[in-house]
């Protein structure tokens, strides 16, 4: 059998592909035989990143407009050099991840406390039961962690539309908007409640409006 490449895919024999590894990739497929896993990214940041990981690791990896010895390619097909090509190539599937969790817990002690490792600045902390769920309130973002609004979800907890989603719903006149602050499809209806008004935009007066709303007002008016 052979892995499947895509013109973003970094291969790394199996022995390496260790579980963890995969997941903190942030690959959004893999393809997969007995010798070989190669991992497809969407943006080349996450591909350089993954790579410099690799590096700093010790693990050797291959790209297809760098291939070494041991990795035999073929267009969008690669297999370990010296064996055999096989006649089905693996799959490429997508790379489930975990829920993106903010604390890391340390330890846990009789007494109730945890002891944490926040994961993006590495502070340390002691907490409760208690303060440990006030950390979590609101949920923070399955991706990336933040908890009042990020490139995935806005401050209601709502996923923000694709550039594509952007194009095929969201009204002419809200669409710069719309790709500049990012909105979701609750948006779209919340955006139809907000009008200018002397230079202004206000929600219309005989509306009853939520958080989210409010922010998009100070969004407009602040650009």
């Amino acid at each position: 059998m052979t892995v499947r490449l895509t013109p973003t895919s970094v291969v790394i024999r199996n022995p390496s592909a260790d579980v963890k590894l995969v997941n903190d990739s942030r690959a959004y497929a893999s393809s997969r035989d007995a010798q070989l896993t190669a991992l497809a990214f969407d943006g080349e940041a996450d591909r350089l990143q993954f790579m410099a990981r690799l590096r700093e690791d010790g693990v050797e990896y291959a790209t297809a407009e760098r291939p070494p010895a041991w990795l035999a390619i073929d267009r969008f097909d690669a297999w370990l050099a010296g064996d055999a090509r096989g006649e089905e190539t693996a799959e490429l599937l997508p790379v489930e991840r975990p829920p993106f969790q903010r604390l890391e817990i340390l330890s846990r002690s009789e007494s109730g406390l945890h002891y944490v490792r926040e994961r993006k600045s590495g502070i340390l902390r002691q907490l409760t039961e208690e303060e440990l769920h006030d950390f979590n309130d609101p949920p923070p973002c399955v991706e990336c962690g933040e908890q009042f609004g990020c490139e995935h979800f806005n401050c209601a907890g709502e996923p923000l539309l694709s550039d594509d989603e952007i194009d095929a719903r969201v009204p002419d006149g809200w669409r710069f908007f719309a790709r500049a602050a990012g909105i979701s499809l609750r948006d779209i209806d919340r955006l139809a409640t907000i009008s200018e008004c002397e230079g202004e935009y206000r929600v219309a007066a005989n509306v009853e409006s939520d958080m989210r709303t409010m922010e998009l007002v100070l969004l407009l008016n602040e650009g």
